[in-house]
């Protein structure tokens, strides 16, 4: 962004345009997790909702912001109760490819044991995960992303201060 952007007031524009963008993808990939609840889904989820933080962390640089700081705590709940029902989404993956790969009739009646035991967990994180997400709740996730990247941090982003903050932050 740095190389294409001249001035001040177009870093300033461009990252604004970027950061609306980038709030539509965990919008949309929270209704989908609401009426899905796939393994697709919950990581689109996840993967927006990182980039969009980092948005919200490089507009924090110059001067942090309670409601910069406010979001970054309820996306990062939103992402620990997400990464629940992940984890097992992974882990019946595993043990699926396990089961086609196993010779033994006897092994492969064990992994599906596991499987059907961890079922239930993965029902379980899901009904936690859908509470979490509807108690964040979208409007309140849409008006502190909105603060925070309409506040007076945005207006000081500088291509000179990002040149000083962004190595001091590494």
């Amino acid at each position: 962004m740095a190389s294409t952007v001249s001035s001040d007031k177009e870093l300033r524009a461009v990252f604004r345009r970027r950061a609306k963008k980038l709030w539509r993808r965990p919008s949309s990939a929270r209704e989908q997790v609401l009426e899905q609840a796939g393994a697709d889904a919950i990581h689109d989820l996840r993967v927006a909702t990182r980039r969009f933080q980092t948005r919200i962390d490089v507009s924090a640089l110059s001067r942090p912001s309670k409601s910069g700081a406010k979001l970054r705590k309820r996306e990062q709940r939103l992402r620990h109760a997400l990464g629940g029902r992940r984890d097992v989404d992974v882990i019946l993956e595993k043990l699926r490819g396990r089961i086609r790969d196993s010779a033994s009739a006897h092994r492969r009646s064990l992994l599906r044991s596991v499987m059907r035991q961890l079922a239930s967990e993965a029902s379980r994180q899901s009904v936690q995960m859908r509470r979490e997400i509807k108690k964040i709740g979208s409007r309140k996730l849409h008006r502190l992303a909105r603060r925070a990247l309409m506040s007076a941090n945005v207006k000081r982003l500088s291509l000179g201060n990002l040149r000083v903050s962004v190595p001091r932050r590494l």
